[in-house]
């Protein structure tokens, strides 16, 4: 184990475009690897389980995608976050890339995915005219499906108290609509994410060098 004691302004001046981007990529990586550290097994077939796992599922998969968007819209406009990007051990320094191809065409469905997770679709007169709104369409997908609530006196939603497990039924729809029937390309997108983030603080430890820090101890 390796432990670096530094003050924040020290190693993440302030107005180094570098040092905000390494705190953002961070803060991404910190959020997805503890969404997959709440994960339930897979042995965990439960109704509150699984729909616990959908749940954040959604979230990774929607903060992976303003993730890559972040990445690529940085890289793009800050000429020193691509030659620091680029300066990182070549396993590293692709990343983007490599995100780009675990996901492939599948990105434009993490941005819709985006949208309902934390922006649940709003009843639009237009589109239920059409008969493209979301949550219906969805409903008529799902009708022969069998679900149920249960409610335990005094208990909160989500704890052992009520189980509005039919709203997951809709979700889980979408999910597996927009997204596909695998998850594995989310599990390791998240794993690239994190040692590109992991790799990028040790370069603006560089970046800054050792006077930087106040204690190193390995």
């Amino acid at each position: 184990m390796t432990r670096v004691r530094f003050r924040m302004g020290d190693m993440f001046p302030d107005g180094d475009v570098v040092a905000r981007f390494v705190i953002t990529l961070v803060m991404y990586a910190n959020d997805l690897y503890r969404l997959q550290a709440l994960l339930p097994g897979d042995e965990a077939d439960e109704p509150e389980a699984l729909a616990r796992r959908l749940m954040l599922l959604r979230f990774q998969g929607s903060l992976l995608h303003e993730a890559i968007h972040f990445i690529d819209q940085a890289i793009a406009r800050f000429a020193a976050i691509r030659e620091f990007v680029e300066s990182l051990p070549e396993d590293y320094s692709v990343a983007p890339t490599v995100l780009h191809d675990l996901l492939g065409d599948r990105e434009p469905s993490l941005a819709r995915l985006r949208n309902v997770t934390f922006h649940y679709p709003e009843m639009h007169p237009d589109r239920i005219a059409a008969g493209k709104d979301e949550v219906m369409l969805a409903l008529d997908a799902v009708s022969a499906q069998e679900s149920e609530v249960l409610s335990i006196e005094g208990e909160l939603p989500g704890k052992r108290g009520t189980g509005l497990w039919f709203a997951d039924v809709v979700v889980g729809h979408w999910f597996r609509t927009e997204y596909g029937a695998t998850t594995a390309p989310l599990g390791a997108a998240v794993a690239v994410l994190g040692r590109f983030a992991i790799e990028a603080m040790s370069g603006q430890l560089s970046r800054q060098g050792p006077t930087a820090a106040l204690e190193i101890e390995a």
